[in-house]
């Protein structure tokens, strides 16, 4: 193989690195998502990290700003 070919190889191995650390970040962003929307249809807030019955209540008495 020629210098020019183990360059683009090389060029090839950083994108693909780059896509997959790209797409970890991705999945890790959207993982906490997921936890966070879980937490809040079990009546966890958000923002206190309390548990209400009505939780859509007391984030618009609470939480009014951030709504």
């Amino acid at each position: 193989p020629s210098i020019e070919d183990k360059v683009v190889r090389f060029k090839e191995r950083e994108r693909h690195q780059q896509t997959l650390t790209r797409l970890n970040e991705t999945i890790m962003q959207r993982d906490k998502l997921e936890r966070k929307l879980s937490r809040a249809h079990r009546g966890v807030c958000p923002y206190c990290n309390r548990t209400f019955r009505d939780l859509q209540l007391h984030m618009q008495c609470k939480h009014k700003e951030k709504i």
